[in-house]
């Protein structure tokens, strides 16, 4: 039984986090009615992934599982628990907006796992996809290109569909944009989806809409496609949207971009309660009280204003969330911001700003910094 309950709780970890939360309850209070040190510290160690996932208030409870199942791990010495530790510790230090100690725990995970294990393909998975997301925030997006392409071969070769499929769906898009490749984004991001005959709204939905909005904004094309929700999963898509507060900062903030770009196209009947919208995405994301959220609710503010044609405030605004995204090391997205005040500047000084962030993406190998930056910060900016 708590073989089982762990199975399913790891399965639907990354697809549906209320109901593999249920199997994981019922996985650690197995464990710790059977008293076994192995499987104790395997489910401390999941127990605290998912805590984690709820965001900041929930990190003391989730740093004193993690302590504990790390704990257990060094005490037994088996490589499968110190893997799934390390594991464990990047997640939650990557839901709290630590990048950089989230990759290097996420990659120190792969290599016991892959080095010293067998069986743990879930877990190599896990580590490589918070992996890439931790890059994605750094702003490492030549990296990202390249492990994208290097975790696809290796699951394509082990023949791991669900792998496969998940990295179609989970930040592989940002290395075709990159690339300046949006039909090979929305063609990689179709296979992924085909790759599940049955269709529910879960967290693949969730990344899919998200990979799906950045290709429109990125491309100017199908953005006002229908975003509805079948009113059967509306319940469960409010609940799975809330779960993760790193994902309810992000999926806020990809709706608030798509709003913004779709008002940016031109003033008409709906750009008022468009930008509107955007601002209460921002609000949302402001309510959640995290370091690297707030300069993105920045950032969505500063599209609005410009868009609204309140210059003064929307240099202010950007200034201000360049600044607070570099404090969090978002490059990205630091650089995004400098490009638009570099366009709302003009002149000479607007053309050295403008080419400094260029300059940067071109250096991660992004081939069309304009169109990059109009996808993390859209607005009417000239």
């Amino acid at each position: 039984r708590i073989d089982t309950c762990w199975a399913v709780a790891v399965g639907l970890g990354h697809i549906d986090m209320i109901r593999g939360a249920d199997f994981q309850a019922r996985h650690l209070l197995l464990a710790l009615g059977a008293g076994e040190p192995q499987r104790v510290g395997r489910a401390l160690a999941l127990e605290a992934a998912y805590v984690g996932s709820r965001g900041l208030h929930a990190r003391a409870r989730a740093e004193r599982l993690s302590a504990a199942a790390a704990r257990l791990a060094e005490e037994g010495g088996r490589p499968e628990a110190l893997g799934l530790s390390a594991m464990s510790s990047g997640i939650i230090a990557w839901t709290h907006g630590r990048w950089r100690e989230a990759r290097e725990l996420c990659q120190r995970a792969q290599a016991i796992l892959r080095e010293r294990c067998a069986g743990v393909a879930w877990e190599i998975s896990a580590a490589q996809m918070y992996d890439r997301a931790a890059l994605f925030c750094l702003g490492e997006v030549a990296e990202l290109s390249r492990c994208v392409a290097a975790h696809f071969k290796e699951a394509e070769e082990k023949g791991d569909l669900l792998a496969v499929a998940n990295i179609r769906l989970t930040l592989a898009h940002v290395r075709w944009l990159a690339a300046d490749d949006a039909a090979t984004a929305r063609e990689e991001l179709s296979l992924g989806l085909e790759a599940w005959p049955e269709r529910m709204f879960d967290f693949r939905e969730i990344w899919a809409r998200a990979a799906r909005r950045d290709i429109a904004i990125y491309t100017g094309v199908g953005l006002g496609d229908s975003e509805g929700v079948a009113e059967r999963w509306r319940p469960i898509a409010r609940a799975l949207d809330r779960y993760s507060q790193a994902g309810l900062i992000l999926g806020l903030y990809s709706r608030a971009r798509r709003r913004v770009a779709l008002a940016a196209l031109g003033p008409g009947p709906t750009s008022k309660e468009l930008l509107g919208g955007a601002l209460r995405h921002a609000r949302g994301i402001e309510s959640q009280r995290t370091p690297w959220g707030a300069p993105l609710a920045l950032l969505v503010r500063a599209g609005v204003a410009a868009t609204r044609g309140e210059r003064n405030l929307a240099l202010r605004l950007l200034v201000d969330s360049e600044a607070g995204l570099r404090g969090v090391e978002m490059a990205l997205h630091a650089a995004a911001a400098r490009h638009r005040r570099g366009l709302l500047v003009g002149g000479g000084e607007g053309r050295a700003l403008r080419a400094e962030a260029e300059g940067w993406m071109a250096g991660q190998a992004i081939r069309n910094p304009e169109r990059m930056a109009m996808m993390l910060a859209p607005g009417r900016w000239s």
